[in-house]
């Protein structure tokens, strides 16, 4: 009956489309987003939580996460540049890779829901393919092979994070948290018996 009901409640809050248009995204961007990064559409970050460890082997290494250390589901969260959550992936183990999860299409991706032109802000754990030639990944610059970043580098690391603060804050303050046990609790089916017992709400792993 639990389960049952957990499975209704997540067919529910999941067909509320949280994604806003790109006019939407314009009229309500704030003022410092619009004078550095005027076509950003969303800010992402991955959180990752710890699960019971599954039985079957072979999802026990989709679900190990290095840098947890343990078992865990891993999920893509956006949110608007104005603090709005816009976005939550499907789950994924935690050995699949920030990198693989955004650059996913198909049903449910962010990917899909973009549009040509739009910017994404996110960390240095990012990338996108080179197949995406119609969107711009912003993040902080990377050292290279320089000793240590130039004065307008750190100075563009430092507006990139005031802006990325607010996803932090939404993933700190335990409400995404919430949300995305709750997914993880009415989407995984660990099956030893049966090595491909993903269920579509978590799929198997891609650690590239």
């Amino acid at each position: 009956m639990v389960i049952s009901w957990t499975l209704f409640v997540y067919s529910v809050v999941s067909s509320i489309n949280l994604w806003p248009t790109k006019d939407q995204i314009q009229q309500a961007l704030p003022f410092e987003t619009r004078k550095n990064y005027p076509y950003v559409r969303v800010i992402v970050d991955c959180m990752e939580f710890e699960i019971e460890q599954p039985a079957n082997p072979q999802t026990q290494q989709d679900t190990w996460s290095t840098y947890k250390n343990t078992s865990t589901a891993k999920g893509l969260v956006g949110i608007t540049p104005n603090g709005i959550v816009s976005y939550i992936s499907p789950l994924y183990g935690g050995a699949t890779s920030g990198k693989a999860i955004i650059n996913m299409d198909g049903s449910q991706s962010l990917i899909e829901l973009l549009e040509d032109g739009d910017n994404i802000m996110s960390d240095r754990g990012f990338s996108l393919d080179s197949k995406y030639t119609h969107l711009t990944l912003i993040h902080p610059p990377f050292l290279d092979r320089q000793k240590q970043l130039s004065s307008q580098q750190v100075l563009q690391t430092r507006i990139i994070a005031r802006h990325r603060i607010h996803v932090e804050r939404c993933m700190v303050s335990g409400i995404l948290w919430r949300s995305m046990r709750f997914i993880q609790s009415s989407g995984y089916d660990d099956n030893p018996e049966d090595p491909q017992s993903w269920d579509p709400l978590f799929p198997r792993a891609i650690i590239s």
